[in-house]
């Protein structure tokens, strides 16, 4: 019996001095890890659905209330990061038409009109033929398309223009632009270019200066001279209602006839009677032949241009137009049949 005794107090204070040592080591140990958190940052609380420690860490509503504490610290751009992603493959055809679109309008407003480089114009300043071909390139250069080119030629004696043809010949350079116009004919004394326009695809003009004020003349002309004997006299001029009276013009349009020696191309006949009392009144009778492009008889009533009041009106002018350029050629009628 006092052995087993021995035996139960060795024992016992084996199992106070282990409670001892446990409770000395414990707080030490909870010391250190108080230190070591102290500088580690806090983490965000985790929870873990199904845990014992569900039910001693706190409520669940606690845990929601500070997941939603956390959510309202997320700053703007994060949250929108975070949001769902959308289909973007629509809206990366949009951006990329929103693009097309923008770089139209800002190439639409492009403030630099075409540039004319150089005009070469052989026959500047010669006489020719007249008719001949005449020939003028262009260098012109763009940051965009060119849309439109017009060339125009001005006769000095009639002030009638015509548009130069844009030739299908293909220049030595890509950005040449070559133009000719054949001449009728008929057309006689100072041509000039009197205009040069280019036009790019998003409207902007450029106005090449063709006139030269030092000179006070165009940079470009060339004169014009007939390529053979071109003189057109009347063969016989007849007017039945000459000293009559007429109770309408057309009666008076209707009675003239004039007939040319020979044949003449591309001509109209104006005869314009004024008023011998009245300064402004007057009538102008345009004939044709039944072929505009060659005829010698002029009978066809194309017309009146007239500010006709009543009076003795007086035969003062007969002339031909003639050609594109509207030549008018005075026609004398002495002793030329019936007046």
């Amino acid at each position: 019996m006092r052995v087993h005794r021995k035996q139960v107090r060795k024992r016992l204070v084996f199992v106070l001095l282990l409670s001892l040592l446990v409770a000395v080591i414990q707080p030490v140990s909870g010391f250190a890890s108080e230190q070591n958190n102290s500088d580690v940052p806090e983490k965000e609380p985790t929870t873990i659905s199904g845990s014992k420690d569900d039910s001693q860490g706190g409520s669940e509503d606690d845990a929601q209330s500070d997941a939603q504490g956390d959510s309202q610290d997320v700053p703007a751009d994060q949250e929108e990061s975070s949001a769902p992603m959308k289909d973007n493959t629509g809206d990366s055809d949009s951006t990329a038409e929103n693009e097309g679109q923008s770089n139209a309008k800002s190439s639409k407003f492009e403030a630099n009109g075409p540039v004319i480089e150089k005009v070469d114009f052989k026959q500047n300043g010669t006489t020719v033929k007249n008719d001949s071909l005449l020939t003028l390139s262009l260098c012109i250069y763009d940051e965009s398309a060119i849309s439109d080119v017009r060339v125009s030629i001005r006769s000095e004696e009639s002030g009638r223009t015509q548009l130069m043809e844009l030739s299908k010949e293909k220049g030595t350079d890509e950005n040449e632009y070559i133009f000719t116009y054949q001449l009728d004919g008929i057309v006689t004394g100072k041509l000039a270019i009197n205009s040069i326009v280019v036009v790019d695809e998003h409207s902007n003009r450029t106005d090449y200066d063709v006139y030269d004020p030092s000179k006070g003349d165009y940079r470009y002309w060339v004169n014009a001279e007939a390529s053979e004997n071109d003189t057109i006299r009347v063969k016989n001029f007849s007017f039945p209602k000459n000293g009559q009276s007429a109770e309408s013009v057309d009666e008076i349009m209707d009675s003239i006839v004039v007939e040319m020696e020979k044949a003449i191309k591309e001509s109209t006949v104006h005869v314009r009677f004024e008023n011998e009392k009245e300064n402004g009144s007057y009538y102008s009778i345009m004939l044709s032949t039944e072929n505009y492009s060659s005829g010698s008889l002029f009978n066809q009533n194309n017309g009146a241009s007239s500010y006709i009041t009543s009076g003795k009106y007086v035969l003062k002018k007969i002339y031909v137009e003639r050609g594109k350029f509207g030549m008018e050629i005075p026609l004398e009628l002495e002793n030329k049949g019936k007046r």
